[in-house]
């Protein structure tokens, strides 16, 4: 025990010799869990094809590969389930990182998300 918290303050004491910032993951309450999920299903427009994150197919469960690479699921269900895996992949990084990986091809992606949620 003494030895894994002599490690820990010595890695912040180096980190923070450096200059690092450590960052905060997600807010990962369920309430604001479910809201950032909200905003990306109403965000995105795959619902024809039960993916309300319009995820790039990837072999997901219930899935087959619809139009333009994007998962078509079974049910809505499944592709809901989907992203719900999906962002809790990304838990671990700041939200706005994790928003720009979920879409990295819009720059303004985090703004528009968080803006819709409600969350600053």
């Amino acid at each position: 025990m003494r030895l894994t918290l002599s490690l820990l303050c010595g890695l912040f004491a180096f980190c923070s010799r450096l200059h690092a910032p450590i960052h905060i993951g997600i807010d990962y309450r369920p309430a604001v869990r479910a809201h950032i999920l909200k905003a990306i299903s109403q965000l995105e427009h795959c619902m024809s094809l039960n993916n309300p994150g319009c995820l790039i197919y990837a072999g997901q469960q219930g899935a087959q590969r619809g139009p333009n690479g994007y998962a078509h699921f079974r049910s809505l269900e499944l592709g809901q389930r989907a992203m719900e895996r999906q962002w809790d992949r990304l838990q671990w990084l700041p939200i706005r990182e994790a928003l720009g990986r979920y879409n990295p091809r819009n720059p303004r992606y985090a703004d528009l998300v968080l803006e819709r949620a409600g969350v600053r």
